[in-house]
């Protein structure tokens, strides 16, 4: 049910640089959202259902289109999947926090928005660290990036 299955010897990782690119923006998870780069871990080359909705691909260069985040409804049943999230750093960023928060609250069938603050409502339409990649090549654009994550901001905390 949940969407989407690593294949031993077929499905392939990278961890670094990429952006989140948003393909649904009709979706409650999705809706309002402005793509962002992070540096984290992402899969390609999964097996998804067919009644996979994907929410978010990677413009990465080794896997440009690969669903990176996706849910899935049947009956009264829902799951959300978001691949990012491998380092602690990722969950320090605000829109990064909003959309597993949204994911979280909309499996549960409740307002999207009842996990999330003002401040990573408004990540979500403006992200700081919005796109950095350059789309053609797949590649990093202009510095780098730093992020940090305060032990009172992670999730598990909230």
């Amino acid at each position: 049910m949940t969407g989407g299955a690593w294949e031993h010897r077929h499905s392939k990782y990278f961890e670094g640089d990429f952006d989140i690119d948003y393909k649904d923006s009709k979706h409650p998870i999705t809706q309002g959202v402005g793509d962002f780069s992070l540096d984290d871990e992402i899969y390609w080359n999964l097996h998804m259902l067919p009644e996979a909705k994907i929410l978010a691909c990677t413009n990465c260069k080794r896997a440009p289109g690969s669903p990176q985040m996706w849910s899935v409804e049947k009956e009264k049943s829902r799951t959300f999947t978001a691949i990012p999230g491998h380092w602690h750093t990722t969950f320090s960023i605000p829109q990064y926090r909003a959309v597993l928060l949204r994911g979280i609250a909309w499996v549960g069938h409740r307002n999207v928005d009842s996990l999330v603050t003002s401040t990573e409502i408004e990540a979500l339409k403006n992200p700081k660290n919005g796109p950095k990649m350059n789309r053609a090549t797949g590649l990093p654009v202009g510095g780098e990036v730093t992020l940090s994550c305060p032990l009172d901001t992670m999730l598990f905390r909230r």
